[in-house]
């Protein structure tokens, strides 16, 4: 049964750069139903999305953001990653701005691919004023909670006065301190802790089929059905997060998984993974500059990788 809802409420919002510009643009496509608001880290991005998505999304570029809330003053004495971190609860607060009140921005990191229509995730968020989803570490990666239960590559915000003030303390915290060092303050996602548990109208996502990722993959049972569609647990697949998934050498991929000793499963491989591929793929085709911003030829890199990584031929 098919949920009707109001998607001129509900705005996605995005941050990339060049390298990621291909798993962007997949994503992109997916929701071209929906607003979305795209930070672009460098002007390649920018340009390219400027060119080839003019009309799916309000596109912002680094140094406005920059500028509207005087980041540079922190920009140059933290890391590359460091301060994408910290930017993220900033880009939302700019969003905050342009719409309208009881509207929701919804981030998504840019490796993440829809299995299932985005209103499945809407049907989890709405009414809520904040939504997090756990990592639900599988038994064998219980270690990384040292991390943070939530995982910070989703979140939720409606532009309500619970969810306003949520995102006010979340963004002071990352510009005083947003360290990828510093376990006890990693990052933007540390603070997530302390969102769920201090803060009234925060929602816990428990629905294993959104944010489904390589780290609680052996958490679930996962399955197909008749219409080839992934389940886990039973229940649809919404959105896989794709993290640690990289090109290593030209058509060679790293997938990430035995990093969080996931157990070989060729209905991950070849519904999940092969899927990506086969989008990337068609990227490739129709944009040729974007192989040359996603493709490494690292050699060193691939010998290191061949040795502690699973590895995907994309042919």
């Amino acid at each position: 049964m098919s949920m009707k809802i109001n998607k001129k409420i509900f705005s996605f919002c995005l941050i990339t750069d060049k390298k990621y510009l291909a798993q962007t643009t997949i994503l992109l496509d997916q929701l071209k139903d929906y607003n979305v608001y795209i930070l672009c880290i460098d002007t390649e991005s920018y340009n390219f999305i400027l060119k080839n998505y003019p009309n799916n999304c309000e596109i912002l570029k680094l140094d406005t953001l920059e500028k509207f809330f005087n980041l540079k003053k922190i920009k140059y004495s933290r890391s590359y990653l460091e301060y994408i971190f910290t930017l993220k609860s900033f880009f939302i607060k700019w969003i905050f701005k342009k719409i309208k009140n009881n509207y929701y921005a919804i981030y998504l990191d840019s490796d993440i691919l829809f299995f299932s229509e985005p209103a499945l995730l809407i049907r989890d968020i709405n009414t809520h004023s904040v939504c997090l989803t756990p990592h639900s570490f599988s038994k064998n990666n219980y270690h990384f909670n040292i991390y943070g239960k939530f995982n910070a590559g989703f979140i939720s915000f409606k532009n309500d006065k619970y969810g306003l003030k949520v995102l006010n303390f979340w963004a002071k915290n990352c510009e005083k301190e947003c360290s990828y060092t510093n376990i006890q303050n990693f990052s933007d996602q540390m603070y997530l802790n302390i969102l769920y548990k201090n803060f009234c109208k925060v929602k816990k996502i428990n629905n294993a089929g959104v944010n489904l990722a390589p780290w609680n993959l052996d958490s679930f049972k996962i399955n197909i059905n008749k219409k080839n569609q992934i389940l886990v647990d039973g229940k649809r697949v919404v959105f896989f997060h794709f993290h640690g998934f990289k090109n290593i050498f030209g058509l060679i991929y790293s997938l990430g998984l035995k990093d969080y000793k996931v157990k070989k499963n060729r209905k991950i491989i070849n519904y999940i993974y092969k899927k990506y591929l086969n989008l990337l793929n068609k990227k490739f085709q129709n944009y040729k500059e974007l192989k040359s911003y996603h493709y490494n030829y690292n050699l060193i890199k691939l010998i290191k990788n061949s040795i502690k990584c699973n590895l995907l031929i994309n042919i």
